[in-house]
């Protein structure tokens, strides 16, 4: 595609399959960021959209797949291994629905992994407010508004594992803002 210009901003968020695959992109970012979901739920979560949103028909979508095998495993998942955070949701258990994914979390930079589980461990449990200081938010983030996704159904419903995981992100997007480190040292 074409060239395109992006204003510095605080925070410049950069999406797509190929975002890391070009060592030049890769060397700009302060933070990144690879999505690693379990196959099956990868694919489902494809088919889901490709057909209810885009509306492809089922044997396009497995086509598409089958046809492009070869690229992800070439060029996709080796993005990987360049990530800063790697991010796995994965079914607990067989029947997990999809508000019930536990988050795998791998920060290569800290060494650190850590499961967020699909539900607290006490039903009561509640995610407090966030309050970012740094970040021009219009209003705190809060547990209502983390974790939201469109199910299939096009219902809007909330998880757990994902408002921990945006929780934790946000956090590290902080870390890495030139103040902060100024700070720290």
């Amino acid at each position: 595609d074409a060239s395109e210009w992006v204003s510095p901003r605080q925070v410049i968020i950069v999406n797509g399959l190929f975002t890391l695959f070009n060592p030049q992109l890769a060397n700009l970012f302060d933070f990144s960021i690879y999505l690693n979901p379990e196959t099956e739920l990868r694919l489902c979560w494809k088919i889901w959209r490709d057909t209810g949103k885009r509306g492809y028909s089922l044997a396009q979508v497995l086509q598409q797949i089958e046809e492009r095998r070869a690229d992800a495993t070439a060029y996709v998942e080796p993005q990987k291994a360049k990530a800063d955070l790697v991010v796995s949701f994965n079914r607990p258990f067989a029947q997990a629905n999809e508000g019930s994914l536990d988050a795998h979390l791998y920060n290569r930079r800290r060494n650190l992994r850590f499961i967020i589980p699909a539900r607290p461990a006490y039903p009561s449990q509640v995610v407090p407010s966030l309050r970012f200081p740094n970040l021009p938010l219009s209003q705190p983030a809060s547990f209502d508004t983390l974790g939201l996704y469109q199910a299939v159904s096009g219902q809007w419903q909330q998880s757990y594992s994902l408002a921990l995981t945006q929780q934790y992100i946000v956090g590290e997007l902080l870390r890495e803002q030139p103040e902060n480190r100024l700070k720290a040292a």
